[in-house]
């Protein structure tokens, strides 16, 4: 019997990696197949359940803003003296009502109030995961935040207050930062921060061009004061830029969010314990190869002979590493967010009916 390795990424707003992979495994145990599971995050969502569920962390709250500047309660991991903050805490696009998506007014204030308790307990070593942000506001909203300035008039990047920026230096000295991405994005251009993930973060084209015109400027300056160039990384483009001002000011690392994540469950020695591949996201599309960890596993898998499925809840595009790709719904997003589970174990069906064919 042909060995399979279920892992999956979260189906973001419904579903984390663990509940997507424990339904698959159910549903293929009840087939008949024998498999075996790894959680899957890549910098995104998901990323400080997998952290907390491999080492022993300890969990601070924190009272901090959502995007859109309400007042939430959030959390941090901390171990051995570094903490672990994931931008979806408190900068998280499903935390912000679709009505209200609106790039020019959020900010990543909240997130940088988290920084800023983690600073003021000692902390100055931190992995940072991005993705999954409400946000294009290239981490200047993070900067007031951690100064302690009040809230932001909506997205400070668009006015960008220059006097904040030295004090941000002086902030950031001292702090060692590994910044993992789920993307390979650039921070500027047409596969930027504002022009790929402003329209799906809410921005209209006419706003994609305002907040591109701001992020160049804002780079530009940060550029000229730190002496290094940030717009060749791959990677600093993920959560609308957040990461940029610790990029330039603090001694930091971007990482591939499947790498990162790969040295600490080994996903390829997985891969090459099984014949068979099943991983998947919310949605499959032209991003899943731009980086995230399911076209990540997908493509080495496939480079090792294997076979790869790929489950979305939704499917634009079928990327060609993936030799068959299935969707638990054809119908819109909101289908998509009703009856998550029902919808992932009908798909197994189909799932099923592949596998007896091959």
């Amino acid at each position: 019997m042909k060995r399979i390795l279920v892992c999956c990424d979260s189906f973001k707003g419904t579903l984390s990696s663990f509940e997507v992979n424990e339904i698959i495994l159910n549903e293929l145990t009840k087939a008949g197949y024998h498999s075996s599971t790894l959680p899957m995050a890549d910098g995104g969502e998901g990323s400080l359940d997998i952290i907390n569920s491999h080492l022993d962390v300890k969990c601070i709250e924190v009272d901090t803003y959502s995007a859109d500047h309400s007042k939430i309660r959030s959390h941090y991991y901390s171990f051995n003296d570094k903490a672990f903050i994931d931008v979806t805490g408190a900068n998280g696009l499903t935390m912000i009502d679709p009505l209200n998506r609106k790039p020019l007014k959020l900010s990543s204030y909240g997130t940088g109030l988290i920084f800023k308790h983690a600073l003021e307990q000692g902390i100055k070593e931190f992995d940072l995961f991005l993705g999954g942000s409400a946000t294009v506001d290239g981490g200047m909203g993070l900067v007031c935040g951690l100064l302690g300035e009040p809230i932001p008039n909506g997205n400070p990047l668009v006015h960008i207050d220059r006097s904040l920026v030295p004090s941000a230096k002086i902030a950031m000295d001292g702090i060692a930062i590994n910044v993992i991405t789920d993307v390979n994005n650039l921070i500027l251009g047409p596969q930027g921060a504002a022009t790929i993930f402003g329209p799906q973060k809410g921005a209209s084209p006419e706003e994609v061009q305002v907040l591109e015109d701001a992020m160049q400027h804002w780079v530009e300056m940060l550029e000229s004061i730190s002496n290094n160039n940030l717009q060749t990384i791959p990677g600093l483009g993920a959560a609308g830029g957040l990461a940029l001002p610790f990029t330039a000011f603090a001694k930091s690392e971007v990482i591939n969010g499947y790498n990162y994540f790969s040295s600490l469950l080994n996903y390829n020695k997985a891969i090459d314990e099984c014949d068979i591949v099943i991983t998947g996201e919310g949605c499959i599309d032209y991003q899943t190869m731009m980086g995230k960890g399911p076209g990540r596993l997908a493509q080495i898998a496939r480079e090792k002979g294997k076979i790869v499925i790929g489950i979305g809840g939704m499917v634009k595009s079928e990327p060609d590493v993936f030799n068959k790709v299935f969707s638990t719904t054809t119908s819109n997003k909101k289908t998509i967010l009703n009856a998550a589970e029902t919808r992932l174990k009908t798909t197994m069906m189909n799932v099923v009916d592949y596998l007896k064919s091959i």
